[in-house]
């Protein structure tokens, strides 16, 4: 015989576990609206590619972004993507922006924006048009914010270079 919820015994929630950061995403979890993006780890065929060598670079592309390119893809093309497909979209057109000596850049769309839609739509700011100029200006802004942050982090890593050559030298 079932009983109904509320009369089953309170079970123990178990402690959440510890879980390190996911190396891929320069981003807390929390920090991300979009489902399934900001995942407080790394799956494990993500983890064999790491090893593998085939991936060599990750970018953390806006939530705004994924949603915009999902509505501007809609609207220009009638397809309705999701917002991950939408950061795929996003992400290949920077990189095509970025690295015009690419012939080809191939993406696997992951999800229909079905299930989306209230979510692509109420990330529409005030005054957005969703028009190709406004994501040229877009993709021009982030490859601009990458570039610098990149440049910082090559700063921090000689930075750290020079502190440990220091360091082994005072050793000796």
């Amino acid at each position: 015989m079932r009983r109904p919820r509320d009369a089953s015994p309170a079970r123990p929630t178990p402690p959440a576990p510890d879980l390190p950061p996911d190396p891929l995403s320069p981003t807390p979890p929390a920090a991300h609206r979009s489902a399934g993006s900001g995942l407080d780890y790394t799956p494990k065929p993500v983890e064999r590619m790491v090893v593998d060598g085939l991936i060599d670079d990750v970018w953390a592309i806006p939530d705004e972004a994924s949603f915009k390119m999902s509505r501007l893809a809609c609207k220009t093309t009638g397809a309705l993507l999701g917002p991950t497909t939408g950061m795929q979209l996003f992400a290949a057109l920077a990189l095509a922006v970025e690295r015009p000596e690419l012939k080809r850049i191939a993406t696997v769309g992951c999800d229909d924006g079905r299930a989306y839609v209230p979510d692509i739509m109420g990330a529409r700011r005030t005054g957005e048009l969703d028009t190709i100029a406004e994501l040229e200006n877009d993709l021009e802004e982030y490859n601009e914010f990458r570039r610098v942050r990149e440049a910082a982090e090559a700063v921090e890593r000689s930075s750290h270079t020079i502190d440990a050559e220091r360091l082994a030298a005072l050793a000796r």
